[in-house]
């Protein structure tokens, strides 16, 4: 996101962002991101959020923001990549409590975790699952973008929509033709 600040600054410079709109992957949806900034890009700058908005008080998302504050330092971001973590750790975690205690070894939880189909969490747009179509993983292909609005804080710009990606078309079809990847 530092990187991202820079080219920021200096497009400000330029006053690049009256005219142009600027947009980024998910590592600038962060909460200290606006400040890096600052109030020059208030109205102008969109990002990836790819999971629930950080603000979100859903369930999930409300745990998720609980549990660092119980168990997280002020230091660590409060992001994508922390809600990503987050997710990764309750689908681990759902998915080991399914199995028998006295079974659990290195096999049987490859194959449980392998075997993950229909994940459901509200920083989701659609259920999550392990492997799918071509034996490859992109489950989380519908994302949202959020922008800064006029006081500099993140918003919703676009709630849940697909991906616009040529190579997620076998990933698209088998989802149509394995329903059960979604939980349906």
């Amino acid at each position: 996101a530092s990187d991202n600040a820079t080219y920021l600054k200096a497009a400000e410079q330029q006053a690049i962002g009256d005219s142009v709109k600027f947009s980024s992957l998910t590592p600038s949806y962060d909460t200290t991101f606006p400040d890096q900034i600052g109030p020059y890009w208030n109205g102008k700058f969109y990002s990836n959020s790819e999971f629930a908005l950080l603000n979100s008080t859903e369930a999930d998302n409300a745990n998720w923001r609980a549990v660092l504050k119980q168990y997280g330092t002020s230091d660590q971001p409060r992001d994508s990549f922390s809600q990503g973590g987050y997710l990764a750790a309750r689908v681990l975690t759902d998915t080991l409590l399914k199995l028998d205690p006295a079974t659990i070894d290195r096999a049987t939880v490859s194959t449980a975790i392998q075997g993950v189909k229909g994940f459901k969490s509200d920083m989701l747009c659609t259920p999550w699952y392990f492997t799918g179509p071509g034996g490859h993983n992109n489950a989380n292909h519908q994302l949202r973008n959020v922008k800064l609005d006029a006081n500099g804080k993140y918003v919703a710009a676009a709630d849940c929509f697909e991906t616009e990606d040529p190579a997620l078309a076998d990933i698209l079809a088998g989802e149509k033709s394995d329903p059960s990847l979604l939980g349906s």
